[in-house]
């Protein structure tokens, strides 16, 4: 065996342990994507998840003060409290919000 031809073995081995080192590197990235894929997912699912709970509650507060609220103006005689309209409104709006938020997470 000559030299030129101890050359030619070693780059060819040199080649080879390129090549298995390339695709063992190219597995761990394309594993290491499906984890970040599978993470996002979990994260998108409990964002939306907490946002729904969110609105939920919300709702049933709001029932809540709408109720309590009617009381008031038939105790008191009263046709509107303006304060509590537009914090009504406020909640109204904030709901809003979170239904698109929570939508942007589809």
């Amino acid at each position: 065996m000559t030299s030129n031809d101890l050359l030619l073995l070693s780059k060819d081995a040199l080649k080879l342990c390129k090549e298995k080192e390339y695709n063992r590197i190219a597995d761990l990235i394309h594993e290491s994507y499906i984890e970040l894929i599978k993470v996002e997912s979990d994260s998108r699912r409990t964002k939306s998840s907490t946002i729904i709970r969110s609105i939920q509650i919300l709702d049933i507060e709001m029932i809540k003060l709408k109720l309590e609220y009617e009381q008031v103006e038939k105790e008191f005689n009263l046709n509107s409290i303006p304060a509590i309209d537009q914090y009504i409104d406020n909640l109204k709006t904030y709901r809003r919000q979170l239904v698109i938020e929570k939508n942007r997470f589809r």
